[in-house]
């Protein structure tokens, strides 16, 4: 599988970004239902594994959130690869609205 990597920068505490993101899994889960489906996350600190459909197409990853950026790479199917920039693009996009 192919994969991709991104990260975002941001002004604030690990221990806030992480509280951010983890409200973000949970009201994602609503406001993307349009786009995302199936979403699994498993963390361990703050590290996630994650599991999740976009566009129909299954994406895994591991999202590392740290101060000042948080980290995600993940693979993508060969089918999805046309996508690949949009996914990126949706990840960067609703990283920076969670972090302003």
């Amino acid at each position: 599988m192919p994969n991709f990597q991104t990260s975002v920068n941001h002004n604030l505490s690990e221990q806030e970004a992480l509280v951010r993101m983890h409200k973000f899994f949970k009201d994602a889960r609503i406001e993307l239902s349009h786009i995302i489906s199936g979403a699994k996350e498993e963390w361990n600190g703050n590290v996630c594994d994650l599991k999740f459909s976009i566009f129909g197409f299954e994406i895994s990853g591991r999202l590392i959130v740290k101060s000042p950026e948080i980290e995600f790479a993940g693979d993508i199917p060969l089918a999805a690869l046309f996508f690949k920039d949009r996914i990126e693009t949706i990840i960067r996009y609703q990283a920076d609205i969670i972090f302003r």
